[in-house]
């Protein structure tokens, strides 16, 4: 049966409805239209509606950023007792690094892990070279430049940072 709720779009699940939460009024839990075998009303507190903390929609659906589950309200972050504001997300093009160097203490070679690409003698280290150890060739430059297409569909914008297995 539908919720009575004004604006839930929701449906009573064992007495209570699976999108705002609110517990089935009594006259429809009688009437059949829930199983009667859900929680008695001691066990279970009244929760809000979320669509009357953010108003339905023109359509009278669900607001976005709610999310309808067929278990219920208690389900959801925060169980609809509490708003949750969105994290505030960075722009990814202010991430990009615009000169990308590995920091030469982590520069180290792939094979015996012995560091390369130091500074000696007051000159910079190198960025690209062989291992004086054991030859294995090293490169701590991006593979990928700004501009680069990858499979077609994937426009690379730079690198964000150095994990372990190389740019990022």
């Amino acid at each position: 049966m539908k919720c009575v709720e004004p604006g839930c779009p929701g449906e009573y699940e064992d007495g209570w409805c699976n999108v705002c939460g609110r517990k089935a009024p009594t006259d429809l839990a009688d009437g059949g239209a829930t199983s009667g075998s859900g929680p008695s009303s001691t066990s279970r507190p009244s929760m809000p509606s979320p669509i009357t903390a953010s108003g339905p929609s023109a359509s009278g659906t669900q607001p976005t950023g709610t999310s309808r589950t067929t278990r219920g309200a208690a389900h959801r972050l925060g169980a609809g007792l509490v708003s949750i504001t969105a994290a505030e997300v960075p722009d990814p093009a202010g991430l990009v690094l615009i000169d990308p160097v590995l920091p030469e203490d982590r520069r180290r070679c792939a094979h015996c892990n012995e560091p390369v690409g130091r500074s000696r003698d007051g000159r910079p280290g190198r960025i690209e070279g062989f291992c004086p150890k054991d030859g294995t060739p090293f490169s701590f430059r991006p593979k990928l430049k700004a501009g680069d297409l990858v499979d077609g569909k994937y426009d690379v914008a730079g690198c964000l940072a150095y994990g372990g297995l190389g740019w990022i």
